[in-house]
């Protein structure tokens, strides 16, 4: 069986022990990522009915990535990534238990829910830049590519698995201090797996110069840093297909990627449904974004990844602009699986558009715009949650996907290249 397993490329890093090790504890990471998000949102509509409170449990998520993203990929730079994995889970684990403390004494008001989201968002902003070196450290250069989509496949299956059993343990118990207790031990686990990594580093003693704290040093870091963004986003007007990346990123991050904390209120509200069918309407989301990247990792030869990238983009937008007029469970369910199956060509050929095109000198800062990008998404909760409070949720998401619809479409007319066959540097076209 082995055997067999070591012919197909897609279970390569698998083949590594301390690969594996990571994996699960990724995984688990995620689902108790979107576990807290979707019983967040459950529990802050439970009490305030406020689509608004609501909207505001994913920013609180997505907001520390603004203020402390960079200090995560200096954390992984200076000190050992195995550590800092385990602390932020120690994090994490303290996080769970105080929250079950206070819903088993009922002592629960709306704003602990953004308190506890926020330090989940902490968390993954700090061990972030560390889980995807961890991969590189493990597997080398050559299974990287390997190692990071089999990643990815994790974030998917989370996505079905977390939301689906918030739904259910909430539905089983009637209470939202059982998911919570799920939580702990979850980050239990993922603290022992992380512990059992071994890499050529994992027993350094974390060090760093104290020198590095010095003014000097830090004056001539944020000009680095300052200058850095400026020659990338020069870049960016010259390598066209990037620019296509970059403002498509900010599109889907503020007027698609909000619509998650709204979907519990649309369950409750318009479809009339319980915490476990909202789970699961949530988790097929999930499937299809699982599907879809399944499909574009069994491509050998993709020479049109930015097609696959837009209207991957578009299907998404599309469906949730279908999704706001449905008032039919099962339709819905339907409509969500689109929606995550346009997703998957978004966020795979993101990161393929931007390394087949990018120059080898500035890849690293290509992606650190991306992710800057990915930042924008806390703007798009309060636009959505704004917009919901104002005219319902059902119309937020309307107003919301038809004007990402239209900026996507204006970006392709104007800056057309990312359609084209086989996308390269517009240097090595010269």
């Amino acid at each position: 069986m082995l055997k067999k397993l070591s012919q197909i490329h897609t279970f390569t890093a698998f083949f590594n022990f301390h690969y594996r090790l990571l994996w699960v504890s990724n995984f688990l990471t995620y689902t108790g990522r979107w576990t807290n998000l979707t019983v967040l949102a459950w529990l802050v509509h439970e009490l305030t009915s406020s689509a608004f409170k609501v909207s505001l449990v994913g920013f609180f998520l997505m907001i520390p990535f603004l203020f402390i993203g960079l200090l995560g990929g200096f954390l992984s730079d200076n000190f050992n990534k195995k550590h800092i994995i385990v602390i932020t889970q120690i994090i994490n684990l303290i996080n769970a238990g105080i929250m079950a403390f206070l819903l088993h004494l009922k002592l629960t008001e709306y704003w602990h829910a953004y308190i506890c989201i926020s330090v989940v968002g902490i968390a993954w902003a700090l061990d972030m830049s560390s889980r995807r070196s961890l991969v590189l450290d493990l597997l080398g250069r050559r299974n990287l590519s390997n190692g990071i989509a089999l990643d990815v496949v994790g974030i998917h299956l989370s996505k079905v698995i977390g939301p689906a059993i918030g739904g259910l343990l909430i539905s089983l118990f009637l209470d939202v201090l059982y998911p919570y207790l799920f939580l702990t031990i979850i980050y239990l686990i993922t603290i022992f797996t992380t512990y059992f990594i071994k890499t050529e580093d994992s027993t350094k003693p974390l060090q760093i110069s104290v020198g590095v704290f010095k003014y000097n040093k830090i004056l001539s870091s944020v000009k680095k840093i300052s200058s850095d963004i400026l020659d990338v986003f020069k870049y960016a007007v010259h390598e066209k297909s990037i620019l296509v990346v970059l403002i498509v990123t900010v599109i889907m991050n503020i007027f698609l990627f909000p619509y998650l904390p709204i979907v519990p209120v649309i369950a409750k509200d318009v479809l009339h449904v319980g915490p476990f069918l909202m789970g699961l309407l949530i988790s097929i989301d999930g499937i299809g974004a699982f599907s879809g990247s399944i499909t574009i990792a069994s491509q050998s030869n993709l020479t049109y990844q930015g097609r696959i990238f837009i209207f991957g983009s578009l299907l998404a937008v599309i469906s949730i602009f279908t999704f706001s007029f449905s008032s039919w469970y099962y339709s819905s369910f339907i409509i969500m699986f689109l929606v995550g199956l346009g997703c998957s060509g978004f966020a795979t050929m993101q990161s393929v558009v931007t390394l087949t095109v990018a120059e080898d000198k500035i890849k690293g800062r290509t992606f650190g715009m991306v992710q800057v990008c990915i930042g924008t998404a806390p703007f798009g909760n309060l636009l959505i949650g704004t917009l919901a409070s104002t005219y319902g949720t059902t119309t937020a998401l309307m107003i919301s996907s038809m004007i990402g619809f239209s900026l996507i479409v204006i970006s392709i007319i104007f800056l057309p290249n990312i359609l084209e066959k086989n996308l390269r540097s517009q240097n090595h076209k010269k």
